[in-house]
């Protein structure tokens, strides 16, 4: 049978088969009368200036505080900050603080390479993704027909609507949230959070794509640029554009050699039909009339016979791998065989349906000039 001596009455104690030697001290400290009277004096020599200095300015938990003095329970150090009016952090508020944040990131760093466990490039994320490709086929959960249909089922269920953002329940989450932050529903009707974004981007006008997309564009052209095609999007070299009578439009990635451009729309930023009705508030702008300006953005580059392949967010996450290797394919088989007759592909009809895509591309003939 172990034996533990106690620092502090210096009993000696015999430790159980069953328990360990931590419970077993915190066992006796809670009966120790020379233990309970060394925590009266760390009590009564704490003050309000220690506390403000650690936890307020350094932001240390109160669980670190606590170790640091040597006490067995953090409720009668609780109860100092109710003595000395110092408000407690709520949960947001702990889970928020740099300080904790910084030491996640260096815990992840340490165990799994990278700042967040799922984050590219880290050990979890690569393992999750070798599982789904060894079980399933898929490099992404949401890749899964099964999933997809139970989600958009849940959804149905709970909400009336497929995806939670598009229904009455989702919206009103969105308008609670944005008012507690900007203090209005929508922040887009805000004229200072407009000139505030409008400011940003036009500092740094790569700012404006998303990762989603530079990702996406980047795969793209990693895949083709053997091909030695000057090829334009941001953040690579710069937008390419074409100007109306009125206004001057620019276009994600555009090939002007094959006169071929690619469109990625963001669920939000461009207002997805199928997930936000036509008065909702976006940027300012009702969605209908984003819609309206996205066709007329789209009318445009027709006019100088450009081929326009247009990827929701929707569609494509999840889809990645498919979207990146399609539409590769496709700009090598323009290149390199130069088509007679131009492959024409809806949004709606064949990215939707991907073994029509890939049948399309087998059957398409090629004519040499």
């Amino acid at each position: 049978m172990t034996t533990v001596t106690c620092d502090y009455c210096h009993k000696t104690i015999q430790v159980k088969l069953d328990f360990s030697v931590g419970s077993t001290l915190s066992g006796h400290l809670r009966r120790c009368k020379v233990f309970k009277q060394h925590e009266i004096k760390i009590l009564k020599s704490v003050t309000k200036e220690y506390l403000i200095e650690e936890y307020l300015v350094k932001q240390r938990s109160i669980h670190e505080i606590r170790q640091e003095l040597g006490l067995r329970k953090q409720t009668k150090l609780v109860a100092l900050f109710s003595e000395f009016s110092i408000p407690l952090r709520t949960k947001e508020e702990r889970y928020n603080t740099k300080r904790r944040r910084e030491k996640t990131e260096a815990t992840c760093l340490e165990k799994y390479g990278s700042k967040q466990v799922l984050q590219k490039g880290s050990v979890v994320r690569k393992k999750l993704v070798d599982n789904l490709i060894k079980n399933h086929n898929v490099v992404n959960v949401f890749q899964r027909e099964d999933v997809k249909n139970t989600s958009k089922q849940t959804c149905f269920e709970h909400f009336g609507s497929e995806y939670f953002f598009s229904s009455e329940i989702g919206r009103q989450r969105i308008a609670n949230t944005n008012l507690k932050k900007y203090g209005v529903d929508n922040p887009w009707k805000s004229q200072e959070i407009i000139q505030r974004l409008k400011e940003i981007r036009f500092q740094n006008p790569k700012l404006s794509y998303s990762n989603q997309s530079k990702d996406f564009f980047y795969a793209i052209y990693e895949n083709i640029k053997f091909l030695d095609l000057n090829v334009y999007f941001l953040p690579l070299n710069k937008e390419f554009g074409k100007r109306t009578e009125k206004q001057y439009y620019y276009y994600d990635f555009v090939i002007p050699e094959l006169k071929f451009c690619l469109e990625y729309n963001g669920n939000y930023h461009h207002a997805n039909p199928r997930m936000y009705a036509p008065d909702f508030v976006v940027y300012g702008k009702k969605a209908s009339e984003i819609q309206i300006n996205d066709k007329k953005k789209l009318e445009t580059i027709l006019k100088f016979d450009f081929e326009v392949w247009v990827v929701w967010e929707l569609d494509y996450v999840g889809n990645e791998i498919f979207f990146i290797r399609l539409i590769s394919q496709y700009i090598i088989f323009l290149k390199t065989f130069k088509a007679k007759n131009r492959l024409l592909i809806s949004d709606k009809e064949c990215f939707r349906n991907k073994t029509k895509c890939f049948s399309e591309l087998e059957d398409f003939i090629y004519e040499e000039k």
